[in-house]
């Protein structure tokens, strides 16, 4: 998802992998590769040592980040504390041009959250790994289309494209609460809203 030439700032780089692959790959032109643990931060600038492009920056998500860098990767955490990182660094936004996203929770709010804050989505991969269902998302800054209910839950782009792996998330999701609808004793409200939840699925596989 990375444009050719990009400078990139990597946020929780952990052991650095990511920019060292983009590097390498000779994907990005430099990067900016932030930890804000000491023990990975240790790892990650033993491992950039051979990268002279690679910058390395015991801080705290964007806040150390150059405005030269105009691609941020936020990958490997939750949707509050990425929505925690942005909120923390707004006027980073004014140059920030586009965030690849993977967060392992409440990727719905994540979309919803980025369209606030106008930056569209204009990519989307999604993919099971040791039976966790992935979304990646790239948003790109512009007057930011609005996202409908659906888009938001499902992803604009994956409910086109539905691939392999997003059609056997939502099989499984299916299967789940076709066998919450066994339990005899539910109650009539949660039953509504799973059927509900049902058929919303069912539409966009």
């Amino acid at each position: 998802m990375v444009d050719k030439g990009s400078l990139v700032a990597d946020i929780g780089s952990d052991h650095g992998y990511v920019s060292i692959e983009l590097i390498d790959r000779n994907i990005a032109s430099k990067c900016f590769a932030v930890e804000n643990k000491i023990g990975p931060y240790t790892t990650l600038v033993a491992n950039c040592l051979s990268h002279g492009n690679i910058i390395t920056s015991l801080s705290d998500g964007l806040t150390q980040v150059p405005s030269e860098f105009k691609t941020v990767i936020i990958a490997g955490m939750g949707f509050e504390t990425i929505k925690n990182i942005l909120l923390d660094s707004k006027d980073k936004l004014d140059y920030i041009e586009e965030f690849i996203i993977d967060s392992h929770t409440l990727t719905h709010e994540l979309r919803a959250f980025l369209n606030e804050l106008n930056y569209s989505i204009i990519d989307e991969k999604c993919i099971i790994e040791k039976s966790i269902f992935y979304e990646i998302i790239k948003f790109k800054k512009d007057n930011s289309t609005k996202l409908s209910q659906e888009d938001l839950k499902f992803g604009p782009l994956l409910r086109k494209e539905k691939n392999d792996d997003y059609k056997l998330h939502y099989e499984n999701e299916i299967k789940k609460l076709e066998s919450l609808l066994k339990i005899e004793n539910i109650n009539e409200e949660r039953r509504k809203e799973i059927n509900e939840e049902l058929e919303l699925i069912k539409r966009n596989i």
